[in-house]
């Protein structure tokens, strides 16, 4: 992320993209910012922790609806995240 000067403690849309099952889910992130692609390949970054086998999927794309309004115009580009994580309950839910 330094290397695209993005700051990751600035605003970013993090949210639950979808339940796999009682135990996981699968979160995603986007951070915006604005820039040129130069050339893309057709593949998306994929990866598994190995310790774990959790997937990490990361992409560059157009920013979603759910970004910043300083962000839907031309330009603006969102470096997408999504991983599976394990379901953390508080002992409220």
């Amino acid at each position: 992320m330094q290397q695209l000067s993005i700051d990751p403690s600035k605003d970013a849309e993090v949210y639950v993209l979808d339940t796999i099952d009682d135990q996981r889910l699968i979160y995603a992130d986007e951070y915006y910012f604005f820039g040129d692609v130069i050339a893309r390949t057709q593949v998306v970054e994929k990866s598994a922790f190995p310790q774990d086998g959790t997937q990490l999927e990361i992409d560059i794309r157009a920013p979603s609806p759910l970004a910043q309004e300083e962000f839907k115009q031309e330009g603006a580009l969102c470096l997408y995240f999504e991983v599976e994580l394990p379901c953390v309950r508080s002992a409220n839910s």
